[in-house]
């Protein structure tokens, strides 16, 4: 579906120009869910990644189909994060980050983790897809010692499952602040524009290299 979007994106260039393009992405807004704050509270629960671009990132955590937050999520946020590795005197360089608040009774923090893991490529050190730098690495951010025994056993079964090591680094979450709004519902708000980061970051080809095709959810 995004192939056949992205090829219908370049004709309308060639053959009708910037206009229609424009009337693309005003339907394609008029069409999207909006999103209101939602207040943490003792019924919900956080859960933090880093998964580089968070521009991109954000829209995994939607139905690819229907275009609605998978059931259980509350609330995406695009922000940055810092945490330190167990033991660690020192923390980490802040992160772009994705905040997710969502009821623990609909959706499980191991069903987020496997959302996370088959959206990042688990073995590069340097960053994500054509993003490079720490602030682009992924990266887990748990926020108990229940989050933090959940994704060291993930980590562990990605290991055996593709037979290589992970880099990805497992830490406690110290801070988390909020990016511009400007960065926030970015899938939502300007759908065109994320497809065109996607298409030009080739996120979709190592993916598949490395997850084959697989549900976000199993």
């Amino acid at each position: 579906m995004k192939r056949l979007l992205i090829f219908s994106i370049k004709v309308l260039l060639s053959f009708i120009g910037v206009g229609a393009i424009v009337i693309v992405g005003i339907l394609l807004l008029k069409n999207s869910p909006t999103e209101t704050r939602v207040i943490e509270t003792k019924y919900t629960k956080t859960a933090v990644f880093s998964m580089g671009c968070f521009l991109t990132s954000q829209s995994v955590f939607f139905n690819r189909d229907s275009k609605i937050k998978y059931p259980g999520i509350l609330s995406i946020r695009a922000g940055y994060a810092t945490g330190k590795i167990t033991g660690s005197k020192s923390s980490e360089a802040k992160k772009r980050s994705i905040k997710v608040i969502y009821n623990p009774s609909i959706i499980s923090y191991d069903q987020l983790l496997t959302i996370f893991w088959h959206n990042i490529d688990p073995f590069n050190p340097k960053g994500q897809f054509c993003d490079i730098g720490n602030e682009y690495t992924a990266a887990i951010f748990y926020t108990d010692h229940s989050q933090e025994m959940a994704a060291e056993h993930s980590k562990k079964r990605i290991e055996f499952q593709l037979s290589h090591k992970v880099v990805t680094p497992i830490l406690k979450l110290e801070t988390f602040y909020d990016a511009e709004e400007r960065y926030q519902n970015f899938f939502t708000n300007n759908p065109l524009q994320h497809i065109y980061l996607k298409w030009r970051c080739n996120r979709d080809k190592p993916l598949n290299a490395i997850w084959g095709d697989v549900s976000y959810l199993n």
